[in-house]
């Protein structure tokens, strides 16, 4: 979009007048150059509209015009009062489009401060930082959204593109150069942790003084999730350690379904705070080094009143959004102290319950223990009785087992015999009835 106009028009006297019109979008103020009568030649004419209007390399003349200064307003005039354009359109057209140039130059100022103030702790950096990187690209994300909604001029937003890129390539060579660095120091602390993890299981096995162990794996976890490990290694190690933890649990108390106890959701629940208050701390520190970096540049005695008035509003939104940050803090840290409160009672419940059930299951072993003796010896002497009436049983059946096993005629002599003791019988009973 172009900021400066070349046009002819006529005085008050209808002498002919040639104009060169500039934009300042800095300040929003247009110049006004009027060559009057003789000066306005039809060479200079075309040295104006073809070179300075261009932005070439070209001589302005020193004298023999008059020089108008006015503020670009929607409603006010450009030209001076006694001048009037051949074309008034390209005047009103040139105002639409001054504003908006206007407006594109003082958003492109804003961003350029900020960008000025990446790029100076960018340039200050001697390793890769993942927080810089999103802060870039925040700001990168705000300026596109601005290109979409065509509120920046294209050369504004391509220079910003371009060093906005240079910065991104600047922070990709940190990381690069920082990456075999990180990966080398996570393998060799994963691999003491993974050792010193080694010897914590041996001890779970022989099952000796488990409540130190059980301290000790409480303070390798802290370690853990201080240290600075690629994302395999962290993976990889909470298993072991989370294994260790279950393993040890089970060797202390029983097993248990795991993950149901109101201590292992409290737990659950804990990690979850721990994790994003340490979050939130890092995110309030990125804000206090900004205000520093934002105070010590407002202190500087090269700033200008603008860039110190934009410092101020830039210092405001840092400390609104850092105090939101520090009241957020507390309420987690309070939340954290219950959380605590409460894993700690459902721990001891969880002990009392795990230990009456091994008192129980003692006295019950010993009880077994105990009686069974008497249950042996109840045994044997239901045995011994069962064998003693066996053995006096024994002479009744070798009785009719020899009365089974008679010869035929004896049997045949008992038969006759009883056969006899019948008709007699008889007899008499006949008798009987006829006296």
């Amino acid at each position: 979009m172009k900021t400066k106009l070349v046009l002819w028009g006529q005085d008050e006297n209808a002498v002919k007048v040639l104009m060169a019109i500039q934009l300042r979008s800095e300040d929003n103020q247009v110049d006004v150059w009027s060559f009057h009568g003789e000066e306005a030649t039809n060479d200079l004419h075309k040295q104006l509209l073809y070179e300075w209007r261009e932005g070439k390399e070209t001589a302005f003349p020193a004298t023999g015009y008059q020089h108008h200064e006015a503020e670009l307003t929607a409603a006010g005039a450009i030209l001076p009062e006694n001048i009037t354009p051949e074309k008034q359109e390209l005047i009103d057209r040139a105002k639409t489009e001054w504003h908006f140039v206007v407006l594109s130059s003082k958003l492109n100022t804003v961003y350029q401060s900020e960008l000025a103030d990446l790029e100076e702790k960018i340039n200050a950096m001697e390793s890769y930082r993942s927080g810089m990187w999103e802060e870039l690209k925040t700001f990168w994300d705000k300026v596109r959204g601005q290109m979409i909604e065509d509120n920046l001029l294209r050369d504004h937003a391509n220079s910003l593109k371009r060093q906005v890129n240079a910065l991104f390539s600047r922070l990709k060579e940190l990381r690069s150069s920082q990456e075999e660095e990180f990966q080398m120091a996570s393998r060799e602390h994963a691999t003491k942790i993974i050792k010193d993890l080694d010897e914590v299981d041996a001890r779970i096995k022989k099952g000796t003084s488990l409540h130190l162990v059980f301290e000790e794996l409480k303070s390798m976890q802290r370690d853990f999730r201080n240290a600075k490990l690629t994302r395999p290694d962290r993976s990889k190690l909470w298993e072991r350690i989370d294994g260790a933890f279950k393993t040890l649990k089970e060797k202390r108390f029983g097993a248990t379904q795991s993950g149901n106890s109101p201590s292992d959701r409290h737990q659950h629940r804990l990690t979850g705070l721990i994790e994003a208050i340490d979050r939130m701390k890092k995110s309030i520190q990125r804000d206090k080094d900004d205000l520093r970096f934002q105070d010590s540049k407002k202190n500087s005695s090269s700033i200008g009143q603008l860039e110190s008035q934009l410092l101020d509003a830039k210092i405001k939104m840092i400390e609104s959004r850092m105090k939101s940050k520090e009241d957020k803090l507390d309420n987690m840290n309070k939340t954290r102290d219950q959380v605590e409160k409460q894993l700690a009672q459902a721990q001891r419940r969880q002990e009392e319950f795990e230990q009456k059930a091994k008192d129980k299951a003692a006295r019950a072993e010993k009880a077994a223990k105990e009686n069974k003796p008497a249950k042996d010896a109840d045994k044997k002497q239901d045995e011994a009785k069962s064998e003693k009436a066996a053995k006096e049983n024994k002479p009744t059946e070798d009785a009719d087992k020899k009365q089974d096993e008679a010869k035929p005629e004896d049997k045949e002599a008992v038969a006759k015999i009883a056969a006899a003791g019948a008709v007699v019988a008889g007899v008499v009973a006949k008798s009987d009835e006829e006296e």
